[in-house]
């Protein structure tokens, strides 16, 4: 749901939430965006493929080391 550009919390964040959304989008091949603007809010955009990637050569040693 969209909040409202007055809400504001008293809990601030580490920070992190991003970074690791990022992460795991690029892992899958993906892409992340964000469109801000001052006083009308942000929306973040993800996109992922729909064919499975193929593995990399550092994704199936570790599969194969912890099989």
């Amino acid at each position: 749901s969209r909040g409202s550009a007055g809400e504001r919390t008293s809990v601030p964040g580490s920070g992190l939430g991003l970074y690791i959304c990022r992460s795991i989008v690029e892992a899958h091949d993906g892409r992340i965006w964000i469109d801000s603007t001052v006083g009308e809010g942000t929306t973040v955009g993800v996109w992922l493929p729909h064919e499975p990637r193929t593995l990399r050569a550092r994704d199936a040693g570790v599969l194969q080391s912890t099989v």
